[in-house]
C-alpha cells in the first residue's frame, strides 16, 4: 500500500470516528461583556470533552493555548491581547481525540477604559458682563459618559458641559472644573472668570431741551438708573448752572442772560461708566407784566400806589407810574363823573320821565329824571277814519330842540366821553325846561296885553262939555 492510500484510509477512519462520537462544545465562563478598568482580565473556558483550547482577539490574530487535553482552563489576558476600548475574544476548541471535531465561541464588548476624559478644547479664562446671564460651553471626550462639576455654587454646569453664571457681583472668580468618567478618572482644570461692568447708566427719561424767560428760575429733575448704582451727576458749566450730585436736580446758579446755552449733563455708575447728554437751554427776552394797587388817598396833592412785575423780569421798561398829582390834600380821590341817561318819554299828563345810570360809580348829583311839559302842547285827541288817537303835539321849536338834545346825547354816548356826556345831558335838560317856562311866560304876557288893549279900545268916549263965554 503506498503512502497516499494510507493517508486516505486514515482520513476516512478519523471522519467515521468523528461522526460516531459527540461533537465538542466550548463556552466562555469569563469575561462577560462590559467595562473594565484594567488589561488583566481572566479568560476562563470549559468544554464538554477533552479538548485542546486556544484563543485570539480581534486585535491579536495569533492563536494562544488556553489548555490541552482538559475540559476547563484559564488564561490571563493583558495589553498584549487587548486594547483600551472595545475588544472581541474568540475561543477555539478541538477535540483531543478527533482533531476534526472543532467548536468556536466568542464574547464581544469587552471594553477597557484606563484613561480620564480629555478636553476637546482646553478651558480658558472668561469675562462675563455684570447683570447679564452668561454661558461658557465646555467639551470633553471619554469612552464612557462624562460627569461635569464646578467648585463654586454661584455657577452651574450641566451634563453637556455648559457653564452658566447667575447675576454675580463685579469681581474675579477662580473655578475648578472637573470632567469625571464612571471609573472616577478625573480631568480637572482651573479657570478665572472675571465679572465686569462696562455698561453705562441709562436715563429714566432722556433729558429734553428747555426754554426759559429772562430771570425765570430753572428747576429740572434728572434721573438715571444702573445695576451697580449711580455714583454722581455732574455738568460742564458750573458758572451758570448747578446740579445736585446725588439727586440730579438741575438749577441755575445765577440769573441767565438772554441767549442759548449748551449744557453737557453726565452721570456715572460706581464702576466709572459715564452716560452723557447735551441739551439746549434757550433764555428768551422777558416780557414785563405789571400789576398795580389802587391809588392811595390824595395827600399834599399827591397820590401813590405800588406796582409789581408778575414775570420778575428785573427791568422797568414798561413800568407804570407809581405817583400822580391830585387836586388837594385830604380830599377824596378824584372820580370822573359819567351819567348815562335815556331819552325823555312822551309828554303824558304834563310830565316827561327818563332813567339815568352812574357809570363810574362816583355818586354825587343825579341828573333830572322828571320834568313838566305844557298841557297845550301835550296830548290831544284827533279824529280820523281810524277813530280817535293820541299824539304828542309839540311846537316845531320844541320838537327841534328835543331832537337836537336826543341826537347830541346819542353822539356823546357813542363817543365814550364820560365826564362831558354827563354834564352835557344834565345841562341840556335844564336848558329845555327853562325854554319851556320862557315860552309859557311870553304867551301869558301876550294874552294879558291883548286883554288890556281890547279893554282900552272898547271903552265909550265921553263928550267934553261945551263952555260958553259970556
Amino acid at each position: 500500500m503506498n503512502y497516499t492510500k494510507l493517508l486516505f484510509l486514515l482520513f476516512i477512519l478519523s471522519s467515521t470516528i468523528g461522526l460516531v462520537s459527540a461533537a465538542i462544545d466550548v463556552s466562555i465562563v469569563s469575561p462577560s461583556s462590559g467595562w473594565y478598568n484594567t488589561y488583566n482580565i481572566l479568560l476562563n473556558v470549559t468544554t464538554n470533552d477533552y479538548a485542546n483550547v486556544t484563543f485570539s482577539t480581534d486585535v491579536y490574530a495569533i492563536l494562544t493555548t488556553v489548555y490541552r487535553n482538559k475540559t476547563q482552563g484559564d488564561a490571563t489576558l493583558n495589553n498584549t491581547y487587548l486594547i483600551e476600548g472595545s475588544n472581541i475574544i474568540y475561543v477555539y476548541a478541538k477535540n483531543a481525540s478527533n482533531p476534526v471535531d472543532l467548536d468556536i465561541s466568542g464574547v464581544a464588548g469587552v471594553n477597557i477604559d484606563l484613561s480620564a476624559p480629555t478636553w476637546d478644547q482646553m478651558p480658558s479664562d472668561q469675562v462675563f458682563e455684570y447683570g447679564i446671564s452668561s454661558e461658557y460651553d465646555l467639551n470633553a471626550s471619554d469612552l464612557q459618559t462624562i460627569n461635569y462639576s464646578v467648585n463654586d455654587t454661584s455657577f452651574s454646569i450641566d451634563a453637556n458641559g455648559t457653564l452658566t453664571a447667575t447675576i454675580l457681583s463685579v469681581g474675579e472668580y477662580y473655578l475648578q472644573i472637573n470632567a469625571t468618567d464612571p471609573f472616577n478618572q478625573v480631568n480637572s482644570t482651573t479657570i478665572r472668570v472675571t465679572v465686569q461692568d462696562t455698561t453705562p447708566p441709562t436715563w429714566d427719561q432722556i433729558p429734553q431741551n428747555i426754554s426759559l424767560l429772562y430771570r425765570e428760575i430753572l428747576s429740572y429733575d434728572l434721573n438715571a438708573s444702573d445695576l451697580s448704582g449711580i455714583d454722581s451727576y455732574f455738568i460742564n458749566d458750573t458758572s451758570n448752572f448747578t446740579i445736585n450730585s446725588s439727586t440730579g436736580l438741575l438749577t441755575n446758579a445765577t440769573f441767565l442772560s438772554n441767549g442759548i446755552y449748551f449744557l453737557n449733563i453726565s452721570d456715572n455708575d460706581t464702576q466709572g461708566n459715564v452716560l452723557s447728554e447735551v441739551i439746549r437751554i434757550i433764555v428768551a427776552e422777558c416780557i414785563e407784566d405789571w400789576v398795580c394797587t389802587e391809588w392811595g388817598s390824595c395827600i399834599s396833592s399827591l397820590q401813590t400806589r405800588i406796582c409789581s412785575d408778575n414775570n420778575a423780569c428785573g427791568t422797568e421798561l414798561s413800568k407804570p407810574s407809581e405817583s400822580q398829582s391830585c387836586s388837594s390834600g385830604g380830599e377824596k380821590d378824584r372820580c370822573n363823573s359819567y351819567w348815562s341817561c335815556s331819552s325823555w318819554s312822551n309828554c303824558i299828563n304834563g310830565m316827561q320821565t327818563r332813567t339815568c345810570t352812574d357809570m363810574n360809580g362816583c355818586g354825587g348829583a343825579v341828573p333830572d329824571t322828571e320834568r313838566s311839559c305844557i298841557s297845550s302842547l301835550a296830548t290831544k285827541q284827533t279824529t280820523g277814519s281810524g277813530g280817535p288817537k293820541e299824539t304828542n303835539d309839540l311846537s316845531p321849536d320844541l320838537e327841534k330842540e328835543e331832537t337836537k338834545i336826543t341826537e347830541e346825547q346819542k353822539t356823546v354816548e357813542e363817543s365814550g366821553m364820560p365826564s362831558i356826556t354827563g354834564a352835557f345831558a344834565s345841562n341840556s335838560s335844564q336848558q329845555t325846561e327853562k325854554k319851556h317856562s320862557f315860552i309859557t311866560l311870553i304867551i301869558l304876557l301876550i294874552l294879558i296885553c291883548s286883554a288890556i288893549l281890547a279893554y282900552v279900545f272898547k271903552k265909550p268916549k265921553r263928550n267934553k262939555p261945551q263952555s260958553f263965554g259970556f
